[in-house]
């Protein structure tokens, strides 16, 4: 065995390190298989102090990695997600599979070569580097949905939902929440299912109910006919709107509007598609996605199907 193994074996074990928790679960991985590797070789099998040394690396990564999850459960399911993400970076990263093959090349190396192992497993280390920002892109495609339990249903939320229902507080682009209110605490008293829909929960002073059926809006104080542009799923749809004296406070409403409707997987991210738990729930019709939350009227559709018969109340 070379000296430098020898040497290495005798060193106090250190943590597993890395740049976020991913690349500490790689390289805690890459250390368990050193040590599995390197006791398999005979001159450990024959001297017992290099076989001790090498089953005090092991445990003292046991016992770390069980503090390690300990100080924070999220972060166990990263244990079984490497393999699967390794899967997608190789099909879906530019660049990357080669970066892969190498890595994979050089952990072989490592693993066949007694005699310079310490040296591969450095290379083998640095080389996942190179695919260090990928696994991070990865990792916040994942946080951008959210899986939320209401009831018997799977409810998911886009971040990108949420940021476009965060929109909902100027005037001039139809209903807004009052400051404050944060829909994220309310979906939960949520009842829905079956092809979905329009859905409402009673939240005390939740914001002003501006979209308007356009001959209630024409008959407002003051009303002056103008327009103003909404925001649908990235396109700007011209609509009517209409000025008026009316104060902001006549059109308080105490409850919030969700759409929701039943999950496409041809819609899903597709790490989201490799989720046995949203998987599931989809193949039993229990993955519901949220499509967009205001404050006010339920009945109100889309802007692209207004055709004139509703307005944006812009108060005074």
């Amino acid at each position: 065995m070379n000296p430098a193994d020898i040497q290495r074996l005798n060193e106090k074990p250190t943590e597993p390190q890395g740049d976020s928790d991913e690349m500490i679960v790689f390289d805690y991985k890459a250390r368990v298989k050193a040590l599995q590797d390197i006791q398999s070789d005979t001159e450990i099998v024959r001297d017992p102090d290099l076989k001790q040394a090498v089953l005090i690396g092991r445990a003292f990564l046991a016992k770390w990695k069980d503090a390690w999850i300990a100080d924070d459960p999220d972060r166990e399911p990263l244990f079984q997600r490497w393999a699967r993400e390794s899967k997608e970076i190789k099909e879906e990263a530019e660049g990357i599979p080669g970066a892969l093959d190498t890595m994979r090349k050089q952990f072989n190396d490592y693993s066949q070569d007694p005699s310079n192992r310490w040296e591969k497993y450095n290379q083998y280390r640095n080389q996942r580097k190179q695919i260090s920002q990928r696994a991070k892109d990865l990792t916040e495609i994942q946080e951008t949905t959210q899986k939320v339990k209401v009831g018997p249903n799977l409810l998911l939320v886009d971040s990108r939902t949420l940021d476009h229902i965060a929109t909902h507080n100027e005037i001039g682009i139809g209903s807004v929440f009052a400051k404050g209110v944060d829909v994220t605490k309310v979906w939960n008293q949520l009842k829905f299912g079956g092809e979905g829909g329009a859905y409402t929960v009673p939240v005390p002073n939740a914001g002003y109910n501006l979209v308007l059926p356009i001959d209630k809006a024409k008959a407002l104080p003051d009303a002056q006919e103008t327009s103003v542009e909404k925001d649908e799923r990235g396109t700007k749809i011209e609509v009517p709107a209409i000025k008026t004296s009316a104060p902001l406070a006549k059109f308080a409403t105490d409850q919030v509007t969700f759409i929701i409707r039943p999950s496409n997987p041809d819609f899903l991210e597709p790490d989201l598609k490799q989720d046995p738990e949203i998987m599931s729930a989809i193949e039993n019709g229990t993955a519901f996605s949220l499509l967009t939350a205001f404050p006010g009227d339920p009945n109100i559709p889309p802007a692209s199907q207004w055709n004139g018969q509703f307005a944006v109340i812009l108060p005074s």
